[in-house]
């Protein structure tokens, strides 16, 4: 971006590449006081001055980078080169680390691209008491932004820390926080199921005890993992016993040891006994009139 459409620079320094063949770059570098230690063009080709403007994260107009600023430059090359992939060295002094109350291993550096920060691969190349030089690499060339970030602290609600096999059970990480910067992405894991958002909903259908992740990762793309146990209680599948019956039982009644006396109050063994007499007595008269 044109220095002129970010702000008024503080200092600006241009040097000319020179080729460095057996590397396969084309190397400018600044001096002592400078910024910005070089700039390393992955090129063989001869390029045009390389251009430093130092900024003010204070009263630049560009949206702040991650974390808390500590240095803002514009480095700009000629067009042809704008796409140049490249590495660059950032200076920053003892006396700026201790204005932004931070250290070496907190610093990252950013490039504005299309309006957004993008994170660089950044490391600390040089420590010495005057300062700290990082180094980072480039795929072309805008504004660029020198952070102090502090990683996110993840924190995990479960909701409720122990279910029944089957039960829904809420995962919770809005108690999460940023120190200087906002978290933009939760990951769970839990049973080999991966889950996205601040707060989602699961169940499991086995007993068991189960790790649940939660990986936070803030806008400077600093992350936090943390690990929380849920308990999974069996269901329980008893048949339950049958409540007892409550109304007045009937008496016991006692079959009788005795014979069993057939309806109408009489003996049937009598009556026998008489049917058999009169069948008799009439076969007799029977008789005796066949033999008049």
């Amino acid at each position: 971006a044109p220095v002129e459409e970010v702000g008024q620079p503080t200092r600006v320094a241009s040097v000319a590449p020179a080729v460095d063949a057996g590397a396969g770059q084309a190397v400018a570098t600044f001096g002592t006081a400078e910024s910005v230690e070089s700039v390393a063009l992955d090129t063989t080709e001869a390029v045009g001055d390389v251009t430093v403007s130092d900024l003010d994260p204070e009263t630049a107009d560009v949206e702040p980078a991650p974390g808390r600023a500590v240095a803002l430059q514009d480095i700009s090359v000629p067009s042809e080169a704008e796409d140049t992939a490249a590495t660059i060295r950032f200076r920053v002094s003892a006396d700026r680390l201790d204005e932004a109350g931070t250290t070496a291993e907190n610093l990252r550096a950013f490039r504005l691209n299309d309006g957004d920060w993008q994170r660089l691969e950044t490391s600390v190349a040089e420590e010495t008491d005057a300062g700290v030089v990082l180094e980072a690499d480039t795929p072309g060339f805008s504004v660029f932004a020198v952070s102090a970030v502090e990683p996110p602290t993840g924190e995990i609600t479960l909701n409720p820390e122990t279910v029944t096999a089957g039960e829904a059970v809420s995962l919770s990480g809005a108690q999460s926080a940023d120190p200087d910067g906002e978290i933009e992405a939760y990951e769970w894991s839990v049973d080999g199921r991966t889950l996205t958002g601040e707060t989602v909903t699961t169940s499991l259908d086995a007993p068991g005890e189960y790790t649940v992740e939660l990986v936070v990762t803030d806008d400077a793309g600093e992350t936090d993992t943390v690990t929380a146990t849920l308990v999974v209680e069996a269901a329980d599948t008893a048949t339950p016993e049958p409540e007892p019956d409550t109304a007045t039982p009937a008496p016991d009644v006692e079959s009788p040891s005795g014979p069993v006396e057939e309806p109408g109050g009489f003996d049937t063994l009598p009556v026998v006994v008489v049917a058999v007499v009169l069948l008799l007595g009439a076969g007799y008269v029977a008789y005796r009139r066949r033999e008049r």
